[in-house]
């Protein structure tokens, strides 16, 4: 991911949410803003036009994060954050080469087998067929579909970051392909699109068995919730718009082990050959399950779950492998 800070134009619209109308359900009221009313319906978030005021002061922008409509792409502001000059900071998505941070390009640069996920994977040949559930601003979607050959199809739930992803992906994408990733970008809960529910052909998602190799989940707060200092920026971002939908679902959501239950079951229904799911070296297993087998680095976790009748990844997988973010942080 890359981040930006940038003056807006006083003519941009926002969509702030989730918003929820008087009977508690998800609304995407619309007040003459210019973006496609489906585009908001759908992520159920109500849009408005920005003043001028808002879009250049701290103090007369909404506190909550929102997506800007400006310059013929989507920014996300975050209330929390500032440029350093205590102007709002604007977040923006590149993912093509030529925008992409020096460092995410020597990363992708690297042979596959200098990346743990590379050997979580399997060690997989060009061409496998990978559902990254949790997608979040796409940088293991970019490792695994630029770095490792994968065609990658991304899910991601908050719709604050989603916007941005699909269009950065489709912004980026090669002729004929929906997105940067080989797959397509889409928004819903991972759990009612991998299991096959209508929301899952709602979105064009209607994968059947046999049609996706492995799952791969990187479920944020854990993760973050264990790592020491501050996170980078485009973390810190990604943060703060899952903690403000969160907050706005308040405690109607099932608790969070009934949530990672039913996605890591979903996703081992799905997935032909493996899951994986990331995590903090030092967190607990996703869901209270075991897993058949880990590769642990210096801050992170692969835990590799075998589906049904798969047998167990050989003992090549156990053994402690190089932390993938090493090489960025020494760089």
């Amino acid at each position: 991911a890359q981040d930006m800070v940038s003056s807006s134009s006083a003519s941009a619209v926002a969509l702030h949410g989730p918003t929820s109308s008087s009977d508690g359900s998800s609304s995407g009221r619309l007040r003459g803003c210019s973006v496609p009313p489906e585009l908001a319906r759908k992520l159920g978030l109500e849009c408005a036009a920005l003043t001028p005021a808002a879009a250049t002061s701290v103090a007369a922008r909404p506190a909550a994060p929102y997506l800007l409509r400006a310059d013929g792409r989507w920014q996300l502001v975050v209330g929390s954050l500032t440029d350093g000059r205590g102007s709002p900071l604007h977040f923006s998505l590149d993912l093509s080469e030529q925008g992409l941070p020096p460092k995410q390009r020597r990363r992708l640069s690297e042979p596959p087998s200098a990346h743990s996920l590379f050997v979580a994977l399997g060690r997989p040949a060009p061409g496998l067929r990978i559902v990254d559930a949790t997608g979040g601003f796409g940088s293991d979607a970019m490792l695994m579909s630029k770095c490792f050959g994968a065609v990658v199809s991304v899910i991601e739930r908050n719709p604050l970051v989603y916007a941005v992803l699909q269009e950065a992906a489709a912004r980026a994408a090669p002729p004929g392909s929906p997105s940067v990733f080989g797959g397509p970008v889409l928004f819903g809960d991972a759990s009612e699109i991998l299991s096959g529910s209508p929301a899952a052909s709602a979105v064009g998602a209607a994968w059947a068995p046999g049609d996706i190799d492995v799952v791969y989940l990187d479920p944020m707060f854990p993760r973050q919730k264990a790592r020491k200092g501050m996170p980078d920026l485009p973390m810190q971002v990604l943060a703060e718009c899952c903690e403000a939908v969160a907050s706005a679902a308040g405690d109607a959501g099932p608790a969070e082990s009934t949530t990672e239950r039913r996605l890591l079951d979903a996703a081992l229904r799905l997935a032909r050959e493996r899951v994986v799911v990331k995590r903090a070296a030092d967190s607990p297993f996703f869901a209270g399950t075991k897993p058949a087998s880990s590769l642990k680095g210096t801050t992170n976790r692969f835990d590799v779950y075998m589906p049904r009748g798969v047998a167990p990844a050989s003992g090549k997988e156990a053994k402690t492998a190089v932390d993938p973010f090493d090489a960025i942080r020494a760089a």
